[in-house]
């Protein structure tokens, strides 16, 4: 396929399970390189980058959100949102909490800073993990299903917090979605198939 995606443009991929989707988003992500071709993120070709150069790339330019929210445990909503700021940081073992403290508070859980994944709803975690892919400022927010393991009310709910935030701070957002009323909410949407753009 041959796709250009505009800047602060949000679009969803739309489609049938096993029709590329999720294998689309991985490959634009720099996560799953493409057996042929290129992926290029304002005129650099992420995939002919090293692997160490790509890490870099993703850290400071992508930001991804996954259904799974892939909370670490043992930390905190805070310490989690924290966490590519400090890998960013080349490993210091101190980063400014400020910018960390006021996304969990835009997306509604200041109250919520010190309590572990295990203590917080799976809205609550979707919203850490929203904050999470925001942190360190990225160009491009990819989302992989983030309502997909919340009930209808709840999705909702965060997808009007996730479009909020990328629309104030010019973010592109590139989503997928099985929910057509969810992929409406975009200003374009793709729907695919075996891997092609059908619609």
């Amino acid at each position: 396929m041959d796709l250009e995606i505009g800047r602060s443009e949000r679009l969803f991929l739309c489609g049938a399970s096993g029709a590329g989707k999720s294998t689309l988003l991985y490959t634009l992500a720099g996560l799953e390189r493409p057996d042929s071709g290129s992926v290029e993120i304002n005129g650099q070709s992420l995939y002919s980058l090293s692997a160490k150069q790509q890490t870099k790339f993703r850290n400071e330019k992508i930001g991804y959100v996954f259904q799974n929210y892939f909370l670490l445990p043992d930390l905190t909503a805070l310490e989690n949102v924290c966490l590519p700021a400090l890998i960013k940081g080349s490993g210091r073992f101190s980063v400014d909490n400020s910018a960390a403290e006021d996304l969990l508070e835009q997306v509604g859980l200041s109250d919520r800073l010190n309590h572990r994944p295990s203590e917080l709803s799976g809205g609550e975690q979707q919203r850490v993990a929203i904050a999470r892919s925001l942190i360190n400022d990225p160009q491009i927010l990819f989302a992989d299903e983030p309502t997909g393991n919340l009930d209808s009310s709840t999705g909702g709910e965060l997808m009007e917090t996730l479009m909020h935030l990328v629309t104030i701070k010019e973010k592109t957002l590139i989503v997928v979605t099985h929910d057509s009323k969810l992929a409406s909410l975009g200003d374009r949407q793709l729907t695919l198939a075996d891997g092609r753009i059908i619609a």
